[in-house]
């Protein structure tokens, strides 16, 4: 709304326009945290599946 147009002066746009800032705001923020975790977990993962594997291994050997 903010972008393609301009609300005529009856539009509570006005009186929400402060909260929709502060909405679009922790939005873009929470955004940044996911992009954040996704990077972390796209770098531990090889990491992560190696240890089940070694895991699984070593359960499998503790079994036989």
């Amino acid at each position: 709304m903010e972008l393609d147009s301009t609300p005529d002066d009856s539009a509570d746009y006005w009186e929400e326009k402060e909260d929709i800032k502060k909405w679009k705001d922790a939005l873009s923020k929470a955004q940044d945290n996911l992009d954040e975790a996704k990077s972390l977990l796209e770098k531990t993962e090889p990491r992560i599946k190696e240890l089940q594997a070694d895991f699984k291994k070593s359960s499998d050997n503790d079994a036989a």
